[in-house]
């Protein structure tokens, strides 16, 4: 048979194939947001998970990934996927593993995130029989009070209770595994039963003539916890004989690490765990606690050398974060150089095969967008430092670079600046040109970025004839997009109502706004980006001083200090803020606003709902005051 003749029977038998397979598969039937095929998944079979996101956040995607967590007693792993659209929905696969009990997953596009409303989508895993598994409801309580909050999974102590009660009743001899999540969700709650429950189980425990490893650490780190230090260094000292290379004396050895103050005695921990417990997790933390202690003792010589010394064993932030320290306390190029290309270096690595333990919460495409930012901060660093020696081409390198890692994963609007004020000192307008058309167009521009904009412009024109129409698109642009991602977050949900007193004593209610919109922002002095934040913030507290129908309220909290009211008072005072301060002394406002990290914003509308929550800050001040101003126009 002819070669030509082949070809045209392959192409009709591909064609046949193809029109086989697509006549008899059966077409993806979508039941609501959320199914699962099979219903009732096994450990090791294939999930074909059905989206349609219709009536969620992500109604308008054109792209969606679909966050797989898998879990036990914790997070066993995280799986990233990419969701194929069919008809109105869309789809994805992963596998169930052999140890997990349970799965949560979570949907997004870019940064917006479908979490069901913070409860998260989870899947059931059961036995060969069809049977719920043992562990279902223990690692689903878990969640609920715990590691769910890193996933999207807000913390809901009454029902993490609920499962782990559920899951005690139905296997009441795997309690012991979910004691360091259940006795804490009962501490939490805070009832005149909670103590009782927990002496209760311990009293239990101890009744067991015979007694494992994990129910003898138990039984002397919870009775510590409840005070009783009496039993709980009995069990202390058996736990310590029987089992000097268990997990008890594990997390004993970090604990002493973290409280040791002499450097010297603490790196002589180091020495020891690691040659106790060559192989744990937990190693990275003590070297890094190394590097943290000399960082705070401003000891950056010990702590340079200490990371050199140690290569591949440390994060490459600490390589910036001891940099950036010793610069600002005085530090020379030559002290620095060395560590931020090594800091560069050992990122770069990292980037393309790493070796670092990522948090089970993180997915590996996540963890390789953390390293990139990573690397972007330490280019960042000494780019800026060649740039003020003045070698402008080789800090352009690695300005670029910096920016090339960073601006997906958290744009940096300071150094994001410095790029482009190197390209037009070395003559590069069209690149400049297009670098900052596409800072604006994302939502990342600045008042200094349109300046410079200007300034290129004019040397490619000869003019500023027609830059204000040729930049208008460019902001425009900006604007819905901000717009459009503001319409897939605005909500409505009851504001909690609080009262509390603010830093003049005088007693201060929600309620009292009624009427008014309100901007709550949720901080405390120690908070890195939220003092990053105030700037802008300032900017917008300012541009709405003289509409009595806004209203900022600065809720003081999480503050670690003696006198917090002082502290607070202090603080404003120094850097000259226009903020109405509000004391929550007993951080018990932000409890009730189910806060896990600040800053944190709420906008409330007049009708006192709460419609849009903003957490932590993008590091563009101008940014927030559009942000702000868009989102008090969208509510009234």
């Amino acid at each position: 048979m002819g070669d030509l003749m082949k070809i045209k029977l392959a192409i009709i038998f591909s064609f046949l194939l193809v029109f086989i397979l697509s006549s008899c598969t059966k077409p993806v039937e979508f039941k609501g947001t959320f199914s699962t095929a099979p219903e009732k998944p096994k450990a090791g079979e294939k999930v074909l998970v059905k989206y349609d996101p219709a009536n969620t956040i992500l109604k308008d995607s054109k792209e969606i990934k679909m966050l797989v967590y898998q879990y036990d007693v914790d997070i066993e792993s995280s799986s990233e996927f990419e969701m194929q659209k069919i008809e109105n929905g869309w789809t994805a696969e992963f596998i169930i593993l052999p140890e997990a009990k349970g799965v949560v997953i979570i949907f997004a596009e870019d940064e917006t995130q479908d979490n069901n409303d913070e409860k998260g989508y989870f899947i059931k895993v059961y036995g060969e029989s069809g049977n719920e598994l043992a562990g279902l409801y223990g690692g689903l309580g878990a969640a609920l009070y715990d590691w769910g909050r890193a996933v999207g999974v807000a913390r809901n102590v009454d029902e993490s209770l609920v499962n782990f009660e559920k899951e005690f009743s139905q296997n009441p001899d795997s309690k012991i595994k979910y004691f360091d999540f259940y006795f804490p969700a009962l501490i939490t709650k805070n009832d005149s039963s909670s103590k009782l429950i927990i002496e209760k189980e311990l009293t239990l425990l101890e009744g067991k003539s015979e007694k494992t490893e994990e129910e003898i650490s138990a039984l002397a780190k919870w009775y510590k916890q409840i005070g009783n230090e009496t039993k709980s260094g009995e069990y202390e000292k058996i736990v310590l004989e029987k089992f000097p290379n268990g997990k008890y004396v594990e997390d004993k050895f970090v604990s002493d690490f973290e409280n040791e103050k002499d450097i010297v005695k603490k790196k002589e921990l180091l020495k020891k765990f690691e040659t106790t417990f060559p192989n744990s997790k937990q190693k990275q933390d003590l070297y890094d606690g190394i590097v943290l202690h000399y960082r705070n003792e401003k000891k950056y010589g010990e702590a340079k050398s200490f990371i050199l010394a140690n290569y591949g064993k440390i994060f490459p932030f600490y390589y910036y974060s001891i940099a950036s320290r010793w610069l600002g306390d005085g530090g020379k190029f030559e002290d620095v150089e060395s560590l931020l290309n090594e800091g560069i270096k050992f990122s770069e690595e990292q980037i393309t095969k790493p070796t670092l333990i990522k948090s089970p919460s993180t997915t590996r495409e996540g963890f390789i967008e953390e390293l990139k930012y990573y690397a972007a901060l330490n280019q960042f660093a000494l780019g800026e430092l060649l740039y003020n020696k003045g070698e402008k081409e080789n800090a352009l390198s690695l300005l670029e670079k910096g920016v090339d890692n960073s601006f997906d994963y958290y744009p940096q609007q300071p150094y994001n600046e410095l790029y482009a004020k190197v390209l037009i000192e070395t003559g590069n307008y069209d690149k400049v040109v297009k670098t900052l058309e596409e800072f604006i167009s994302s939502g990342n521009g600045s008042s200094e970025q349109m300046i410079m904009l200007k300034e290129a412009y004019i040397k490619l024109k000869g003019s500023d004839t027609g830059f204000k129409d040729y930049v208008s698109k460019f902001e425009e642009a900006a604007k819905q997009m901000l717009i459009d991602k503001l319409k897939k977050e605005i909500y409505e949900e009851p504001a909690v109502n609080f009262t509390i007193k603010d830093m003049d004593g005088k007693t201060v209610s929600l309620s009292d706004y009624k009427g008014k919109t309100v901007i709550l922002d949720f901080w405390a002095t120690w908070c890195g980006p939220c003092l990053k934040s105030f700037p802008g913030v300032k900017k917008a507290v300012e541009k709405y001083k003289d509409n009595e129908s806004v209203k900022f309220l600065f809720v003081n909290t999480w503050e670690r200090v003696d006198n917090k009211l002082q502290n607070a008072k202090d603080f404003i005072s120094k850097n000259n803020y226009p903020f109405h301060v509000l004391m929550d002394m007993e951080n018990k406002v932000v409890a009730d606003y189910k806060i896990d990290g600040i800053p944190t914003k709420f906008l409330i509308d007049k009708n006192g709902n709460i419609r849009f929550k903003s957490v932590g800050f993008s590091g563009n001040t101008d940014q927030i005051v559009t942000e702000i101003s868009e989102m008090i126009k969208m509510v009234n």
